[in-house]
């Protein structure tokens, strides 16, 4: 699996998993007023590690989550600018397991391009947050700390290698 040791990543997240069962980490088990429960899961390599269900403050992002529910995984995170807007910022996950994002651009001759990287992408319901914006031709991919989870949401966190052209 790609320079991970299998066995001993389904260790840590199983322990991590009884640690939240006896901790209330990630989320209380009971119901909390102003509050949304979400069911996470956690694939790597096409392998599911970690299915969790999370109480969370109502307003929470999947920036919250993470560093909620994943908070022994040791989560780091970078500032990026956006693209478009000046003086805006979003957190972007840099790193979690001490797994991060590797990056391979190329550019054909024609000035047309792709990239290959291993990095993590979530989705929320089977979709990837996105949103149209005004002057560009395509959807934009929303960072964690922009999606406002919802009660019931269904989020699957993953890390695998992704090839994108453009």
């Amino acid at each position: 699996m790609k320079s991970i040791n299998k066995r001993l990543l389904s260790v840590v997240l199983t322990l991590a998993m009884v640690a939240a069962l006896f901790t209330g980490f990630g989320g209380a088990a009971t119901a909390v007023e102003d509050s949304v429960t979400v069911t996470v899961s956690l694939v790597i390599y096409g392998e599911e590690f970690f299915f969790y269900s999370a109480t969370l403050s109502d307003g929470s992002t999947m920036y919250d989550l993470v560093n909620e529910v994943f908070d022994d995984l040791e989560p780091t995170w970078v500032t990026v600018p956006d693209f478009q807007y000046e003086n805006v910022t979003y957190e972007a996950l840099e790193s979690l397991y001490g797994l991060g994002t590797v990056f391979v651009d190329y550019v054909y001759e024609d000035g047309s391009w792709y990239y290959i990287y291993d990095g993590w992408i979530f989705t929320v319901n089977e979709i990837r947050p996105s949103e149209m914006r005004p002057g560009v031709a395509f959807p934009v991919q929303l960072y964690m700390d922009q999606v406002e989870l919802q009660d019931g949401d269904e989020i699957v966190l993953n890390y695998d290698t992704w090839y994108e052209e453009m």
